[in-house]
């Protein structure tokens, strides 16, 4: 067995193709001295993940030689090809790019048009754009308290933790002891703090919404602004989605984080996420932007013009049965904007916050929603960072096929978009727990990488196809 082997690295990943070589020997009746050549291409990704890719054996007989030169010369491209499209998805979710923002006094963005904004200029709460949501539960049923999330605070729509004050809205929360008898009397919120949205008042589909705030440093504090869907048109969370442009936990003064939740009703939901770490003398105590892009088909993230997240319309999905077939769904519906102070919880491991760290406000300059003004081009598949597949089953063999043809096994459900060489999606495809044979004859000749994105993953395979 000869082995042909190409081996490039990406950053501090290495990627390894090694191209194999092979022949069976064999008696076939009327044939003298047939074998059947084939070869296949084993990729290593960062030492510990390998896919191996089948090339379908063509027959080499008294008349086979120019098939097996012409089969050679596609398994090196195969390698080639698997060099170039490859970086990407070994490459952590930080995805580069910047974008121009506003300043406090001038929303004026090139490229996008203002919507809808609120500037916290006057002396209370707009209560034609805000409305306070409060309590301690999600519902009657006492499982529900702390939010669905076992945070401490109750939200109270009261001036102490909702104000506006010199041009800032702040969200305040310190201790306060409350419980709710007619639900549970056992059971105290031990915080009080403010929450805000603009649910039936204000909410928008695709484009962008810009957040200048300055967020509370301590531990067991969690900020956020987030989004929900203004009708639950798929059904109850998640099955309807859910956005977050930004989270943060109190102790870590140099980070944030964005969100979406897809997939299933609670607990078969699933996420994607990413962090953002500040440069060295910033933190998210100072103003700083947040900014969430959302497209049909991709959202991206940023904080001060830097973009450091995007997650893609094949990495989402909702399970419901109105979805199926919804390539874009659940996030091609409105969504209406949330604003909050949670105390606990279990994004941060339950912690809490010392008596010293109290109270602690989350200082809110604006919130800025812009229609865009321009067609956008970003939406490709070279432009997609999610990290390859890893736990989920995958047989690819055929991948590289003279039969044209993937061959999937899928443990739960799975999602198989082609795109040609200039990012145009050819071919998509939903696939259910199974065996499957995916036939390409419907694709012209050419060069392809084919996505497949697996239910309850984070992550991407993508496979080069010669045709």
């Amino acid at each position: 067995m000869g082995i042909v082997g190409v081996k490039r690295r990406y950053g501090d990943t290495g990627i390894d193709i090694s191209i194999r070589y092979s022949t069976v020997s064999h008696w076939k009746p009327g044939i003298k001295g047939g074998r059947d050549e084939y070869l296949t291409a084993i990729l290593t990704f960062s030492a510990k993940i390998h896919i191996l890719l089948y090339i379908p054996y063509f027959y080499s007989g008294v008349n086979g030689r120019a098939e097996v030169g012409m089969f050679k010369a596609k398994a090196a491209a195969v390698a080639v090809a698997a060099a170039m499209f490859w970086p990407a998805a070994v490459q952590a979710q930080n995805s580069g790019g910047t974008i121009a923002i506003g300043t406090p006094t001038n929303p004026e963005i090139a490229d996008w048009t203002l919507r809808w904004s609120d500037e916290f200029n006057g002396t209370a709460l707009d209560r034609g754009k805000w409305a306070a949501d409060t309590g301690y539960y999600l519902n009657s049923d006492p499982g529900t308290w702390g939010w669905g999330n076992e945070e401490l605070q109750a939200y109270r729509d009261d001036t102490t933790n909702v104000y506006l004050k010199n041009g800032y809205l702040n969200l305040t929360a310190f201790k306060r002891r409350q419980n709710w008898p007619t639900i549970d009397p056992r059971r105290y919120a031990e915080y009080a703090s403010g929450k805000v949205i603009t649910r039936g008042k204000f909410s928008w589909k695709y484009g962008r919404i810009d957040f200048c705030a300055s967020l509370p440093a301590g531990q067991g504090l969690w900020p956020a602004l987030w989004m929900l869907p203004q009708s639950n048109v798929y059904g109850v969370w998640a099955l309807s989605g859910e956005i977050d442009v930004m989270e943060a936990k109190g102790r870590l003064t140099n980070k944030s984080s964005g969100a979406i939740h897809f997939g299933g009703a609670w607990p078969d939901n699933t996420y994607l996420s990413n962090e953002y770490t500040f440069p060295s003398g910033k933190t998210i105590s100072d103003f700083n932007v947040y900014t969430l892009i959302w497209e049909e088909t991709e959202i991206r993230w940023y904080v001060n013009g830097n973009r450091f997240f995007t997650a893609k319309n094949n990495q989402w999905r909702s399970n419901a049965p109105n979805a199926q077939g919804n390539a874009y769904a659940p996030f091609d519906q409105e969504f209406y904007i949330i604003m909050n102070l949670a105390v606990g919880g279990h994004f941060d491991g339950y912690l809490t916050p010392p008596d010293n760290a109290l109270p602690a406000t989350m200082r809110v300059d604006y919130v800025r929603v812009y229609n865009s003004s321009k067609t956008s081009t970003t939406s490709s598949y070279d432009n997609d960072h999610a990290p390859i597949l890893s736990s989920q089953s995958i047989n690819a063999n055929s991948a590289i096929s003279a039969k044209n043809a993937i061959d999937l096994r899928v443990q739960n459900s799975a999602r198989l978009d082609i795109y040609n060489v200039n990012g145009k999606l050819k071919k998509t495809q939903r696939f259910k727990s199974g065996m499957y044979h995916v036939p390409l004859d419907d694709l012209p000749k050419g060069m392809y990488v084919a996505k497949i994105a697996f239910d309850g993953e984070r992550k991407t395979l993508r496979i080069p196809i010669w045709k």
